[in-house]
C-alpha cells in the first residue's frame, strides 16, 4: 500500500475538521476518540496509528502524536482518507501522559490507554467512535494477535467499529468516577480523606531500582479517616499506663546507640509527649491503633492522602520543590553526635538540630490539614513491601482498596528528618526488614474506614 493510499487528514476536534486543498476528494473516515477517563490527569496526548490488514502501519505518515490540553479537546476527531481499493484498515489510540513518552517520541511503558479497532467500508464521509475506557489502563492491545481491550476492561477480539456513530455515544472524560466522600463525622485528630481513583507510583526514575514505585497502577480508595498528624508519645504513654499495650515502646538509651533518638522515655516521664513517637515496632504500632478502634493505612492510602487526593500532587503541600524549612528531614546527626545511619543527609543542619521536633513547619501539611507526611518520622503502613509488578499488585483495573500481605519485609512511607529532602515525594516507598523492628526514624499515624 503506497504512501499515498492512506492519509490521517485531521486531528483534533481544535482544527478545522476537512480535506486540504491538495487532498482530492474520496472516501474517509471521521474517526471520534472519547474517554470517561480524567484528562489531563490520566492522559494529556494520544498517539494514534492507522493498521493495515498485516495489522503494520499502512503508511508512512499514518501515525499522529495528538497533544490535548483540556476537556475542550473531547472528543477528539480524525479524518483518515480512504485507500483506492478495498483493504482492510484499523485504528490504534493510546491515551498517555507525556512523562510517559520514550526518547522516540512515542508512547513507553503500560502506563496508558490502549485500544485498537477495526475501520468499516468507507463510503463518502463515515463516521465512527472509539471509546478509551480508563479501565482499560496498563491492559496493552496486541494487534498480532488481533486483541483489544474492551468496554469492561478485559481483552477481547478487536470489535468493528459500527458505522453512523459521530461520537454521541462517547464517555465524557471525567465520567468514570468522582470523590466519595466520607460516612459520618471525623472523629477528634482525624480528617476525612474522600476516595476516588487515582495512579498509584511514579513514571519518573528518582529511586533505587528496589524500591521504585514502579509500574504505575490504577487504584479505587473507599473514603477513610485519617490521623491529622503522626501518633505522639504522650498518646501511646497513655496506653501504657492503661494496659492497654503488650509491651512498651522502646526507650531512650545511651549516646552512640541506634536508640539514643528514641522519644520514648517511660510510662511515668512526660517530658516528651508533645513528641512524634519513633521506635515502634510495626506489631505494636497496629496494637495502638487497634487500641484506639483504628489501624493502620494501607499504602494505597498513605500515597492518596500524601498526593492531595485526586490532585496527585507530587508533595504534600503541592508542586514546589522542598527546602530544609519546610519539613523536617535532612537534620541527621554529624558525626560524634550520637549514632548516625549510614546515608543519612545533614543537608540541613546548618539551621536545624538534629532529630524530630513537636511541632513540623505548617508547610509539610495537606489541603486537607493533614501534617508530617512529607517528613518528620517515615510511617508504618499495614503493606508487606512488594514492586508493583509483582503478583501482589495484579489484578483488572482499578484495583479495589489494594493490600499487599505477601512480600519482602514490610512499606514505610514519607520522608524523615534524617532523610534527603527528595524523600518527600508522595508515591516515595520504603522497605524494611520486619515488622518487628524499630528504629528512631520510623513512627506511625492511624486510619479508619468511612464507607
Amino acid at each position: 500500500m503506497s504512501t499515498r493510499q492512506v492519509e490521517l487528514l485531521v486531528a483534533s476536534a481544535a482544527l478545522a475538521l476537512g480535506c486540504s486543498s491538495e487532498t482530492p476528494a474520496r472516501d474517509q473516515w471521521l474517526v471520534a476518540l472519547g474517554t470517561d477517563a480524567d484528562v489531563p490527569r490520566f492522559g494529556d496526548r494520544v498517539f494514534v496509528q492507522i493498521l493495515n490488514g498485516d495489522r503494520q502501519l499502512a503508511c508512512a505518515a499514518c501515525e499522529r502524536v495528538i497533544g490535548l490540553s483540556d476537556l475542550t479537546d473531547w472528543p477528539v476527531t480524525l479524518g483518515i482518507a480512504a485507500p483506492a481499493q478495498d483493504s482492510p484498515l484499523r485504528i490504534r489510540a493510546r491515551l498517555y501522559r507525556s512523562v510517559n513518552t520514550g526518547p522516540d517520541g512515542r508512547p513507553s511503558g503500560s502506563g496508558l490507554i490502549d485500544v485498537v479497532g477495526r475501520l468499516p467500508r468507507a463510503e463518502g464521509v463515515t463516521r465512527v467512535a472509539m471509546p478509551l475506557p480508563l479501565t482499560c489502563f496498563g491492559s496493552a492491545a496486541d494487534p498480532a494477535a488481533g486483541t483489544s481491550c474492551g468496554a469492561d476492561g478485559k481483552m477481547e477480539p478487536e470489535r468493528l467499529l459500527a458505522p453512523g456513530d459521530s461520537g454521541g455515544s462517547l464517555p465524557k472524560p471525567g465520567d468514570f468516577a468522582s470523590l466519595e466522600d466520607c460516612k459520618g463525622v471525623a472523629p477528634l485528630g482525624m480528617r476525612c480523606v474522600p476516595g476516588g481513583v487515582f495512579l498509584l507510583g511514579d513514571a519518573r526514575p528518582s529511586w533505587p531500582l528496589e524500591v521504585a514505585p514502579l509500574p504505575e497502577r490504577l487504584v479505587r480508595v473507599s473514603p477513610f479517616f485519617l490521623d491529622d498528624d503522626e501518633v505522639k508519645v504522650g498518646t501511646v504513654r497513655l496506653l501504657v499506663a492503661q494496659g492497654k499495650l503488650s509491651l512498651e515502646p522502646q526507650k531512650a538509651t545511651q549516646k552512640g546507640t541506634s536508640f539514643d533518638a528514641c522519644t520514648y522515655r517511660g510510662d511515668s516521664d512526660s517530658s516528651q509527649d508533645s513528641l512524634p513517637l519513633n521506635c515502634i515496632p510495626r506489631t505494636l504500632a497496629e496494637e495502638a491503633c487497634l487500641a484506639r478502634g483504628a489501624r493502620l493505612p494501607t499504602e494505597a492510602e498513605w500515597e492518596w492522602a500524601a498526593g492531595n487526593t485526586d490532585r496527585e500532587t507530587s508533595y504534600p503541600w503541592g508542586e514546589t520543590e522542598p527546602t530544609c524549612d519546610m519539613l523536617v528531614a535532612g537534620r541527621a546527626r554529624y558525626a560524634g553526635e550520637g549514632f548516625v545511619v549510614p546515608g543519612a543527609s545533614t543537608q540541613c543542619r546548618e539551621t536545624f538540630a538534629a532529630g524530630p521536633v513537636a511541632d513540623a513547619p505548617t508547610a509539610d501539611t495537606t489541603e486537607l490539614g493533614i501534617k508530617a507526611l512529607g517528613g518528620s518520622l517515615e510511617e508504618w503502613t499495614s503493606d508487606a513491601f512488594a514492586s508493583y509488578s509483582s503478583e501482589c499488585w495484579q489484578g483488572q483495573a482499578p484495583l479495589a482498596d489494594p493490600h499487599c500481605t505477601t512480600g519482602v519485609g514490610v512499606s514505610v512511607r514519607g520522608g524523615a528528618w534524617d532523610v534527603p529532602l527528595f524523600r518527600a515525594r508522595g508515591s516515595a516507598r520504603e522497605s524494611v526488614p520486619g515488622a518487628s523492628g524499630a528504629t528512631a526514624n520510623v513512627g506511625f499515624r492511624c486510619a479508619l474506614d468511612a464507607k
